[in-house]
């Protein structure tokens, strides 16, 4: 009895330091894109402040950018081992690791729009995929912001205006572009978005399949000489504010409850002010350097409809080799999360306050921060 209350006293005793200690110091946010991204400047530094303010200056992040800490590849195994408090996690580097969550990212072209694809991964996540929560929890994890992309398009550095000049070329991709790149006649190259920008200096790629966004935030606007302006999905279930565990565990109840309000105008800020206005500002770089753009036309179309008969089967033989018993009811809750979200976003403004006015009524204000 006399240990059972020795060791009792030490856990509590524990605990209290952990409480202690992580609202004592500031909290280390470990971004892997580069300083000028739009997630960085126009989605996570915005949400540090916010918190501070709401916080009366006693929740406060660290951003290191760039990589500092760690890349892409290893942000969940780094944020989850404790190298940092917060980090980005991309499904597609971590396929293994969050296999039903990476479910949804495997599901790229079925949600084009990017407030329907960030809002309709955050719902299925949070209240329809236990076993998505179950993933990040088992990598000592807990997600709690997702954003949008913009609608994927190709951008190469040497000229392609139809589907034939399209075969044969070298395109960076991830996850299921990667197979939309082999339908078109390409050849898909994996790698991150920094080792994207010296691929395309040197020639060693001749594309890259991604959102217009990321000619200003990787500054790759001179190598981009041809568009093609033809829809190639977006990006479902990337997270933007994922925490280690016992970095979570050890705030406050008042600080998790800021970081859950504080989430809906994140997403928002980071899909829209961020990569929405991006983009905007990506095509007027690639006009202005002298780039092409064309639309793509009826032979995209054509392939893209006939690629897809057969794409959900695809995705559920993938989901099953990383050991999802039931892809099917993932994928099911996605697509009518989608559909329920395009319904909702129908006729709307797409401004900030619209948008985190939504998802903080349909997904975040059915999260109790207690219980993540």
């Amino acid at each position: 009895m006399k240990r059972f209350g020795y060791a009792a006293l030490l856990a509590a005793a524990g605990a209290l330091a952990l409480v202690q200690h992580a609202s004592a110091r500031d909290l280390v946010f470990g971004s892997a894109l580069p300083p000028q991204h739009n997630v960085n400047t126009h989605g996570l530094a915005p949400t540090f402040a916010a918190l501070a303010k709401a916080t009366g200056g006693k929740l406060k992040w660290k951003l290191l950018t760039g990589g500092q800490l760690f890349g892409l590849r290893a942000s969940l195994t780094g944020v989850g081992g404790g190298m940092a408090d917060g980090a980005i996690i991309i499904p597609s580097f971590v396929q293994s690791k969050i296999p039903h969550v990476y479910t949804i990212t495997d599901m790229a072209l079925f949600a084009e729009d990017p407030l329907v694809a960030a809002a309709a991964s955050a719902e299925t996540i949070f209240h329809d995929c236990p076993e998505c929560l179950a993933d990040f929890k088992k990598q000592k994890t807990v997600p709690l912001g997702f954003y949008g992309l913009n609608t994927y398009k190709l951008l190469c550095n040497t000229k392609v205006t139809n589907l034939a000049e399209v075969k044969g070329k070298r395109m960076r991709t991830s996850g299921a572009n990667g197979r939309w790149a082999r339908a078109m006649g390409g050849t898909p190259v994996s790698m991150s978005g920094s080792d994207m920008i010296e691929a395309l200096q040197r020639g060693q790629i001749d594309c890259a399949i991604g959102p217009l966004a990321w000619v200003k935030a990787y500054s790759i606007g001179e190598h981009i000489k041809y568009v093609l302006d033809f829809p190639m999905g977006n990006f479902a279930g990337a997270a933007h504010f994922v925490m280690n565990r016992a970095a979570w565990d050890g705030l406050p109840l008042e600080h998790k409850k800021a970081i859950v309000d504080a989430m809906p105008l994140s997403a928002a800020m980071t899909t829209i002010d961020g990569y929405a206005r991006d983009e905007q500002t990506g095509i007027e770089m690639v006009r202005s350097a002298g780039g092409v753009f064309t639309k793509g036309g009826k032979e995209f179309s054509d392939l893209r409809a006939s690629y897809l008969d057969g794409e959900l089967e695809t995705v559920i033989a993938g989901a099953k080799k990383r050991r999802v018993k039931d892809p099917q009811k993932i994928i099911d809750a996605f697509r009518a999360n989608v559909a329920k979200w395009e319904k909702l976003l129908a006729g709307k403004t797409r401004d900030t306050a619209t948008f985190q006015a939504l998802l903080k009524e349909h997904v975040y204000d059915r999260i109790d921060p207690a219980k993540l």
